[in-house]
């Protein structure tokens, strides 16, 4: 029998989500960034906070998208409901933690 198991880092997002009306409205370039930012969600576990820490300049590198277009992203993101900023990143500080809405990550959409 083949081995499926998953190698790597990869993002659940429950079919509940998949099929609410908010993700269905949501523009593409704001779900690849949701979807980034799950890279680093945690569900379960002693470190699952919900929270994750992002840069821009992260959010950029690993998405693909110009700065503009995640820019634009987070603040849809922020709109609907998906995220929060829970702690605001500075020039000068590590990048900003947003709690991610877990009935979106853990399919109680």
């Amino acid at each position: 029998m083949a081995d499926h198991r998953i190698n790597g880092y990869y993002v659940a997002i429950p079919e509940t989500t998949l099929q609410s009306k908010k993700w269905r409205m949501l523009k593409a370039y704001s779900r690849i960034v949701y979807l980034t930012m799950g890279l680093r969600y945690i569900r379960t576990g002693a470190t699952a906070t919900g929270k994750v820490t992002w840069t821009q300049k992260e959010l950029v590198d690993e998405s693909g998208l110009p700065l503009r277009t995640v820019q634009r992203g987070v603040k849809e993101l922020r709109k609907d409901g998906f995220v929060v900023v829970y702690e605001p990143g500075g020039r000068w500080q590590r990048g900003t933690t947003y709690q991610m809405i877990s009935k979106y990550m853990d399919g109680t959409a």
